[in-house]
């Protein structure tokens, strides 16, 4: 297997999810991918297993609350691809994504790569004109807690996982995925931006990290990192 493509689902809208596994598997691309979802709800409807099961994406249920991290780990373990996305149920592929992302990676040599978002708010389809494109990797940015490897748009070789090991799930205040950038930048992997949108950020007032902002709950995460890495210099 080339790629496997990593979606945690907690208790997202169905049309939500439809949009992500349709951006996935209409994927047109050389390299073989599979799909893997993890569902962090044990109380999930029967409408989710009914459509997940009727599009043959492989799903596990597990945990009740456990986080973010928990249910992307649980996924990583059963991935049997040499490259790892994560795309949260929200989000969606954009057409020739894997196939773009992979050339790229395979070209440079690179151990991770990520790019740029449309975002599509509400229960649109269409996603906005505005594109969103991060700058440069840079330690210090990460360190001034700017997440800039944008979530959907991560791209990472299966032995990088192997080595720094999985998302932290004693972090279930948000920003795992930055402590998880932060993890590649200091041991030494090859970090590549890719100029172009890769996927569409699903905007809606009641997601994970709208939630988060509302709570202020990012602060706690931000301290957490800080205490995890003593000897790194924050900006902030």
């Amino acid at each position: 297997m080339d790629v496997s493509v990593v979606t945690p689902y907690w208790n997202e809208a169905l049309n939500l999810l439809e949009r992500n596994v349709y951006s996935v598997a209409t994927q047109k691309t050389k390299y073989k991918f599979e799909h893997l979802v993890v569902i962090d709800n044990p109380n999930v409807s029967i409408e989710i297993i009914k459509y997940l099961h009727a599009n043959q994406v492989p799903y596990k249920i597990h945990f009740q609350n456990a986080g973010l991290s928990a249910s992307r780990n649980s996924a990583l373990e059963r991935a049997s691809g040499k490259y790892i996305m994560i795309l949260d149920t929200d989000d969606s592929f954009v057409e020739g994504r894997i196939e773009t992302q992979i050339n790229y990676m395979e070209e440079n040599n690179y151990d991770h790569t990520y790019g740029g978002f449309q975002p599509i708010h509400g229960n649109s389809n269409t996603p906005e004109k505005e594109k969103v494109i991060p700058p440069e990797f840079s330690l210090d940015y990460l360190l001034d807690f700017n997440n800039i490897c944008y979530c959907g748009s991560n791209c990472f070789k299966r032995e990088v996982y192997e080595k720094i090991g999985g998302f932290d799930v004693n972090m279930k205040d948000g920003a795992e995925d930055l402590e998880y950038w932060i993890r590649i930048a200091t041991n030494g992997y090859r970090v590549g931006l890719l100029p172009e949108v890769l996927y569409y950020l699903g905007i809606t007032s009641h997601n994970m990290t709208a939630q988060y902002l509302a709570e202020g709950r990012f602060s706690k995460a931000y301290e957490y990192i800080r205490r995890k890495y003593p000897h790194l210099k924050f900006t902030t």
